[in-house]
């Protein structure tokens, strides 16, 4: 698993991000969206995960505004390409390495996770 924790290690966690404005700066992750084993990924809508473009936000912006489920956001690349993914989960700051997580990392506080169809048009 890529995302693994490391035993031993120990691993930052985050209880809040950065204030949710118009444009935020993040760090973008590209994972698979796989609802038999979400990961650090918590979702927020019941409907089936599948193959349209999709973006999770790390736990302090998914609080800051729980509306955004289900509702298309725009990610901005640095290379100045731009993609619209459908919000469909919470990336999980505040701890990691958890067996309901898969063991994997906790998110970052300024996590922006996607999956390849958003990648690939970055």
């Amino acid at each position: 698993c890529p995302n693994c924790c490391v035993p031993g290690l120990a691993y930052r966690t985050f209880a809040c991000s950065p204030n949710l404005q118009g444009t935020n700066n993040a760090v973008l992750y590209a994972t698979s969206f796989n609802l038999s084993n979400p990961g650090s990924l918590r979702p927020c809508t019941s409907s089936q995960w599948n193959m349209e473009p999709m973006a999770a936000l790390a736990t302090g912006w998914y609080t800051q505004d729980r509306s955004l489920c289900s509702k298309n956001i725009q990610v901005l690349a640095p290379n100045g390409r731009t993609a619209v993914a459908r919000m469909v989960a919470e990336c999980y700051s505040p701890a990691g390495c958890l067996r309901d997580h898969s063991f994997t990392e906790p998110c970052a506080p300024n996590a922006v996770a996607v999956n390849e169809q958003v990648w690939r048009q970055l």
